[in-house]
Order: structure tokens, then C-alpha cells, then sequence
């Protein structure tokens, strides 16, 4: 019985070692691989004209999720409207940034309308879903964000997509 428990003991121990070593050396990956993402800022706060905001404007907040040596991944989130149909629009876009100060964005998302749309400004019930792919030309550096996109959109009224235009500046904290 003692040598069962002897055994036991050991057991725990060894598993108990191994345990521990994995976790230091996610620790030392995590120093090697991350931290230059957490000391850079990951978030930005926008203003934006047209594109993806499916309307006359937004205020976006945007996340970043991974940080890798081709780019960034980065996700989206708005609220704006149209001033001329009185419609509210939620923009969700997920993008890959290229490059560091000057950029490639490329992406793809929807957009959440709720309120008056289309040319006849039929009222929607509940949100109407608009897919969407934007392309454009960003500058960011560690205090302002710049961006001027295209977005194509798939609106529920139309039968092919539409291409908008946008322009959008702020802050990156």
C-alpha cells in the first residue's frame, strides 16, 4: 500500500513538472511573439463618410485581433445613418491590413439597416442585412488613423451591388 502511494506521488510530481514548464514556455513565447502588439496601440476611434457605413456617415470603433509580420487582422463596428432617408446602419467589417504606416486594407462584412431605404425609401421592419467587400488605402501611425476605401454593396433593395466611396479620420489609442 505504501508503494501505491509512493507511486501516486511521483506521479503527481512529474506531471506536476511538466505542467509548469509548459506554461513558462508560453510564457517566454508570449514575451517573444505578443508583447510588441500590446505595447503598440490596438485600438482606433473614427469618424467615416460613405463606404461601409452604407449611408451618409458613421462612428466606428475599431479592435485589433492579431498582429502577425504580413499585417493585422482587425475588427469593425458602427453606428451611423443617412441624413436623407432617416435610416440607422450598423457596419460589422473584419479586415486585413498590409503593411506598417501606409497600408493595404482589404475586407468583408455587413451592414445592419434599420429605418427608410432604397430609392423609394421603403421603411424596413427589423434590420435589413447588406453584404459587403471594401478595398482601400490607409495611414495610421500611433496617434490618428486616415482611410480612404471602396466598399461594394449588396443592398437588399437592388438587384446588383453598388460601389460607395469613403473617407474616414481619427484617433488611435
Amino acid at each position: 500500500m505504501k508503494n501505491r502511494e509512493i507511486l501516486f506521488k511521483t506521479f503527481l510530481l512529474v506531471i506536476f513538472i511538466l505542467i509548469t514548464s509548459k506554461i513558462f514556455a508560453q510564457e517566454k513565447y508570449f514575451k517573444k511573439h505578443i508583447s510588441d502588439t500590446i505595447q503598440k496601440p490596438l485600438n482606433s476611434l473614427y469618424i467615416q463618410i460613405g463606404a461601409e457605413s452604407g449611408g451618409s456617415f458613421s462612428i466606428n470603433y475599431e479592435r485589433t485581433i492579431l498582429k502577425e509580420k504580413i499585417g493585422v487582422l482587425s475588427a469593425r463596428v458602427g453606428v451611423g445613418g443617412s441624413i436623407p432617408s432617416w435610416s440607422l446602419s450598423v457596419p460589422l467589417t473584419i479586415s486585413q491590413i498590409f503593411g506598417k504606416k501606409y497600408c493595404l486594407e482589404v475586407g468583408i462584412g455587413c451592414n445592419l439597416l434599420k429605418g427608410y431605404e432604397g430609392p423609394g425609401h421603403k421603411y424596413i421592419k427589423g434590420f435589413g442585412v447588406n453584404p459587403l467587400a471594401l478595398i482601400g488605402y490607409r495611414y495610421q501611425n500611433s496617434h490618428i488613423n486616415f482611410r480612404l476605401n471602396f466598399a461594394f454593396i449588396k443592398a437588399t433593395w437592388l438587384d446588383d451591388p453598388f460601389f460607395m466611396p469613403g473617407l474616414s479620420w481619427g484617433l488611435v489609442f
